[in-house]
């Protein structure tokens, strides 16, 4: 995969699960219900992308990406910090799929802003080690 591919898979993967993450949180008014946080977090995370070929999760929106792009990214010095906000990012799952089980909105959106923010910094870095 050369620099300008993984620049594209890249802002891909900004645009369509971290974006989406962050958006989630962030549009949610002050005073949302745990419901409604629940709701948002669920939609981020397990359908994150809709269109015509359907409804994909963010996870699965990952492992497309590490499957096209892993080892051209993983050697970038950003990298590893990246991988590891994304993976907290998606480990919300689990809490999220369960109503018993009670969420930190403040958590769930510094990950999701982490996420995103992560992917920016990482695009910067592709973009000036090349450019």
């Amino acid at each position: 995969m050369d620099t300008i591919d993984l620049i594209d898979a890249l802002a891909d993967l900004q645009h369509d699960l971290g974006k989406t993450l962050m958006v989630s949180m962030v549009w949610l008014p002050a005073d949302a219900s745990p419901e409604a946080v629940r709701e948002a977090a669920d939609t981020a995370l397990n359908r994150t992308r809709r269109g015509p070929q359907g409804v994909r999760t963010a996870a699965e929106l990952y492992a497309e990406f590490l499957a096209e792009a892993g080892q051209a990214v993983a050697a970038f010095r950003r990298w590893p910090e990246t991988d590891l906000a994304l993976a907290r990012a998606l480990a919300h799952r689990a809490a999220v799929a369960d109503p018993q089980v009670p969420l930190d909105r403040a958590v769930i959106h510094a990950d999701f802003v982490a996420a995103y923010m992560r992917l920016c910094d990482l695009i910067a870095e592709v973009n000036l080690d090349d450019f």
